[in-house]
């Protein structure tokens, strides 16, 4: 669906959103510049863009300076992809931490004895015929 077909209390998931942003990337990269054959006719590729694909999720006539054009698209959708990651790492990072504080007193540790990891036990050191 297009952007706008989603309902607004779900647009949000589009701004956090990694593939969002690479997806858009790419394709604004892929139709920059290039007309595109469809059964109406040839559209040039930003037309086709908005019309068929609702991208990129701000139209450039609405959008302020910064996103105004398909390059300063491609510069915002990188940037964010960059903040993304950056942003989901640490929390992951401070979930992990948080985990161990939980978790990691009930967590039992089996101790393996020198060596003792290194043979097979019992059960699966029978041959099979």
């Amino acid at each position: 669906p297009q952007y706008l077909d989603i309902p607004v209390w779900l647009r949000w998931i589009a701004w956090i959103s990694p593939c969002a942003y690479t997806f858009e990337g790419v394709m604004v990269s892929e139709l920059m510049g290039r007309t595109v054959e469809t059964p109406q006719g040839t559209v040039a590729g930003a037309t086709f863009l908005w019309d068929f694909l609702g991208l990129p999720r701000v139209s450039y006539e609405s959008a302020p300076p910064a996103l105004s054009t398909e390059g300063l698209v491609l510069a915002f959708d990188a940037y964010m992809l960059v903040v993304l990651i950056v942003v989901f790492e640490l929390l992951g990072c401070l979930l992990l931490h948080q985990s161990q504080k939980w978790y990691g007193p009930n967590t039992k540790r089996y101790q393996v004895a020198s060596g003792m990891s290194l043979r097979a036990p019992p059960w699966i050191s029978k041959k099979v015929s």
